[in-house]
């Protein structure tokens, strides 16, 4: 998702697909679903805190239902926002009380700046869930000089505009694992780590036990990057999808680590699957399942989002939810590239998990 922070933003108002009386709402680039009793207008200003937001003890009372006394918030205090799925799209946080971040601020709703972060101000923390042992290790920097990427995947009713009708759109499935990012350079050099460390520029040193090596060393990823001669002397950034890691559910029918693809960075420019595909095959061999290509159609993808996974090849368990994005890759109107997720109705998470 989003890159997280307490923002002030004015909203945009969306139908909501599956109920009347609510409505979705974009702030920043987070979904919230909205009453339409709330009367928000198009355009308003609103304070959003996003999931593994902990509240502050004089906020946190705020999301008390006042009929049963049962909090919205979850964690052992009862002050963390959790992303919740009303009518099958998901709020992905909570809007804070006008009147609240006034008197924090010391200012006028209609002054506080827009789209900075405003959780420090108001005494807003991130809750990082525990790193378990076997995906830790010893922390070193990424001190290579070259283009770095990084790699989200937005909510897909924002979005969903952003597509051109009959535009060439490829959905992969959404796997339950963790992000792995793989950096090699052009002099070999191979950096391995995972999106929280990614965005800090720092990469996990490699040990017997991490889950990130060992996937690469499973499945010989640096041996297929290089058997290619067309990535030979070229500075290859890979992202994966690391698993199993978070717990028996989701393990594919695998017993040791292992991961699958799903974007590719050459000095710095992502190639399409199709370039991968014909000047890299034994990579393309690690490739997210392809469930479609084809015109862009929404009952067809909203269709594939549900059903069994594709990974295992047994349908082992449900799917998590699907990845839509061009064939041919490009950015969207807000300047990210565009992936965007649709999650299965059947499915659920926890903010427990490390994506």
């Amino acid at each position: 998702m989003a890159i997280w922070k307490v923002i002030a933003d004015r909203i945009t108002i969306l139908p909501h697909p599956n109920a009347t009386s609510l409505a979705l709402g974009k702030v920043g680039p987070f979904q919230v679903v909205v009453a339409l009793s709330n009367g928000y207008q198009d355009g308003d200003v609103v304070v959003f805190a996003p999931e593994r937001s902990e509240l502050p003890d004089d906020l946190k009372g705020s999301y008390v239902n006042s009929e049963t006394g049962i909090s919205y918030l979850s964690g052992p205090d009862q002050n963390r926002v959790k992303r919740v799925r009303l009518r099958g799209e998901f709020s992905e946080g909570v809007t804070i009380e006008p009147a609240y971040v006034e008197r924090k601020l010391g200012i006028p709703l209609s002054t506080v700046p827009l789209a900075e972060d405003l959780s420090a101000a108001l005494g807003i923390t991130k809750y990082e869930a525990p790193i378990p042992a076997n995906m830790a290790g010893e922390i070193v920097p990424i001190d290579a000089m070259v283009s770095w990427q990084e790699h989200d995947v937005e909510q897909f009713r924002l979005y969903s505009a952003e597509f051109k009708p009959g535009e060439d759109v490829l959905v992969h499935e959404k796997m339950h694992g963790s992000q792995l990012v793989l950096l090699r350079t052009a002099d070999g050099t191979v950096f391995v780590t995972s999106k929280g460390f990614s965005r800090k520029r720092q990469a996990i040193l490699e040990n017997d036990s991490n889950l990130y090596w060992r996937a690469v060393r499973e499945t010989a990823l640096v041996d297929r990057i290089a058997a290619s001669a067309d990535l030979a002397t070229v500075v290859v950034q890979v992202f994966a999808e690391a698993f199993p890691c978070q717990g028996p559910t989701y393990a594919y029918g695998q017993t040791k680590p292992t991961l699958r693809v799903y974007r590719l960075f050459v000095d710095g420019v992502e190639w399409s699957v199709d370039q991968v595909a014909m000047a890299t095959p034994l990579l393309y061999e690690l490739w997210a399942p392809l469930l479609y290509r084809g015109p862009y159609d929404l009952p067809t993808l909203v269709a594939l989002a549900s059903g069994k996974e594709q990974v295992s090849g047994k349908e082992a368990n449900i799917r998590e939810g699907i990845v839509v994005a061009p064939a041919m890759p490009r950015s969207g109107n807000e300047g990210f590239p565009l992936f965007l997720k649709i999650i299965n109705p059947a499915y659920k998470d926890s903010d427990e998990f490390i994506s």
